[in-house]
């Protein structure tokens, strides 16, 4: 890989093919599936405890959502809120996850419970200022808020949170009002969750019954709602015919594939399969004209398109600066044109991103080497021009091009100055009709940053719980953290600029003992060689998509194929980073497809001639009406 002209030494992806469960693969085929998705399914690690036909054919039928602890609790309390005529505060998190729980809370109160709409206040954490969770800058906004809310839900946040609802459940005393905070999340929690509460409902739950614990904060919202519409109905308050909350499963839908919970779970599935089927119908005009988009245009929406493409537009208002009230009102919107509109501020800001993330990969990779080339497991890297909005997915591309544990930090609170240097320029100047460049020192005046608080964003590999080093620095240093939260795969700190080298040596030494350095290499699973004369056409492809939807846990199938490159290796793309290539495999010659090629280790290296061992995904591609078999090259091995 070149980086500003500078050779970058990346290591090798290793192919590791994925051990297939024989007792599950022979399980699969009495269920009903085709040797190949029988192959599939085997090859993921479905709990114990789910049935094959679970996975086949997903269901939210038998669901008991009451075994959620608290639920019925929190029902109770928005019954109360809505009878009384209260003001209700909605907390939710600044990502696709949190932006999601905030359209399905507004929407059922306003569009579904018909609740007053200027009775509903939304209060969004900004991402960039005040960070995750129900934070101080959030409470003081509640507080001074006129009329200050009575009831407030959080969604997707709030279960390490006990100190704010304290102090709000405390000023709202004083003031000889009532005061009650409902936390719906589904992050890990302490015990039964903040004791201040009145009333916690995630699954993570010491005294919760639920049985699946991977549901995402907007599902876990939308249940407590479903719960509530049952209350009321109860109450009398809403008919025994009013509509169900079932479109926003749409909402729910974006979120799970976008938040990564797993998509071994049924009841993941089961949201997933009938909310892409409502986005496809267009039931809502945000799904419309997100459908209607160039690159979707006459083509169905499936959990890749959310993941890679959806999810990251509506990221991009909170990663850029905003409070995530465009994406929210996007989702809400009445009309296609008024979702066309929110739509293409969202666009524009994804753009911005998409440069910006570049920038600190681009950034990143050069340390990152450096330090991995130092026998370092753990990378840890600080950018003083990052941007922390947007170094949590710079972290995901270095540490899926390292196989390492990674966390990159930038500022966040700093004072702004200007600095004059000398500085050596070449001008020109015309002597007797002639131009003669010449060297000189100028005086400029730069901007400069006095850093005093930095944010981190860790991703981890399968083997290594990155929260529980987080954990054993905290308990081994000197007061390092500000805050830190987060799961075994991805983690966020904050901590004073001063306390950053005693963090790295810390995360450096806990990660090299848990990962030796020749483990950590990048890998790429896959379920299989395909053998020579296989046919991939849209049939092979179509068995595949059966076994839709895919996602974390439930990855799309990659395969190892060998084939000769038969033609050029074409750049293309807006930003010239995609490969496209002929390749021919037995008999039949098909095209392929290398996105961000130009950051891969095999840059440059592949050309025609070449008989590579390759790892691909079989997928379609739409283009002009046809519908053809595409190869998504994730590497190549020239052999």
């Amino acid at each position: 890989m070149i980086v500003n002209k500078k050779k970058i030494s990346l290591p090798i992806p290793k192919l590791e093919t994925i051990e297939t469960d024989k007792v599950l693969f022979k399980k699969a085929l009495l269920a009903g599936a085709s040797k190949i998705q029988a192959k599939i399914i085997a090859n993921r690690k479905i709990p114990s405890h789910v049935k094959i036909k679970d996975i086949l054919q997903p269901t939210l039928r038998d669901l008991d959502i009451y075994k959620l602890s608290g639920i019925q609790k929190s029902a109770e309390r928005i019954a109360d809120a809505i009878e009384n005529k209260e003001t209700i505060g909605l907390l939710c998190d600044f990502d696709v996850d949190g932006i999601s729980s905030a359209a399905v809370l507004y929407s059922s109160f306003v569009d579904y419970f018909k609740y007053d709409p200027l009775k509903i206040k939304l209060y969004i954490s900004n991402r960039m200022k005040a960070g995750y969770g129900f934070s101080e800058e959030v409470l003081s906004r509640i507080v001074n808020d006129s009329p200050t809310p009575t009831l407030l839900m959080t969604a997707d946040q709030g279960s390490k949170d006990g100190d704010r609802v304290k102090k709000y459940n405390e000023i709202m005393k004083e003031r000889d009002s009532i005061g009650d905070v409902i936390i719906t999340d589904h992050h890990h929690i302490e015990g039964n969750g903040p004791k201040e509460a009145y009333s916690v409902v995630n699954p993570h739950k010491k005294d919760c019954k639920f049985e699946d614990d991977t549901i995402c904060g907007c599902t876990v919202a939308l249940f407590v709602m479903v719960a509530a519409r049952e209350e009321l109905i109860k109450r009398k308050i809403l008919p025994e015919n009013a509509p169900r909350l079932n479109q926003l499963l749409t909402f729910s839908t974006a979120a799970t594939i976008s938040d990564c919970v797993s998509m071994a779970s049924p009841i993941n599935r089961a949201i997933v399969l009938n909310g892409l089927r409502d986005i496809n119908l267009g039931t809502k005009p945000s799904w419309r004209v997100f459908k209607n988009l160039e690159f979707n245009k006459n083509k169905p929406i499936r959990t890749d398109t959310i993941g890679f493409g959806f999810g990251p537009i509506i990221n991009a208002c909170s990663r850029t600066g905003g409070n995530g009230l465009v994406a929210v009102k996007y989702y809400l919107s009445d009309n296609e044109k008024e979702a066309k509109r929110y739509l293409d501020m969202l666009m524009l800001q994804n753009e911005d991103r998409k440069k910006k993330e570049k920038e600190l990969v681009l950034d990143s990779v050069v340390e990152a080497a450096q330090q991995y080339n130092n026998n370092n497991s753990g990378l840890c890297i600080y950018l003083p021009n990052g941007h922390h909005g947007i170094h949590g997915i710079a972290a995901s591309r270095i540490c899926e091009k390292f196989g390492a544990p990674v966390v990159i930090f930038s500022p966040k609170e700093y004072e702004e100055y200007e600095e004059e240097i000398e500085k050596e320029k070449t001008v020109t100047k015309v002597i007797d009709g002639k131009k003669i460049k010449e060297k000189k020192m100028v005086k400029e005046k730069v901007k400069r940053k006095n850093v005093s608080i930095i944010t981190g964003s860790a991703r981890s590999v399968d083997c290594v719980d990155v929260h529980d080093t987080l954990i054993n620095v905290d308990k081994l240093g000197n007061d390092v953290f500000i805050g830190f939260g987060g799961h075994s795969m991805a983690a966020g700190m904050s901590l004073n600029l001063d306390k950053f080298l005693e963090f790295k040596e810390l995360f450096q030494k806990d990660i090299n003992n848990k990962l030796p350095h020749e483990k950590a290499i990048p890998v790429i699973k896959v379920d299989g060689e395909l053998k020579q004369g296989t046919l991939l056409d849209l049939n092979f492809v179509d068995e595949l998509l059966k076994l839709e939807p895919y996602g974390n846990g439930f990855d799309y199938p990659i395969f190892k194929m060998k084939a000769h490159i038969v033609s050029s290796v074409d750049i293309k793309g807006k930003n010239k980073d995609t490969a496209i290539m002929q390749v021919l495999f037995g008999e039949t010659t098909y095209k392929a497809t290398w996105f961000k090629y130009d950051q891969s280790v095999m840059f440059n290296k592949i050309k025609k001639g070449s008989f590579c061992e390759f790892a691909v995904q079989v997928r379609d591609n739409f283009w002009k009406g046809r519908r053809t078999v595409s190869l998504q090259v994730l590497h190549a091995n020239i052999i």
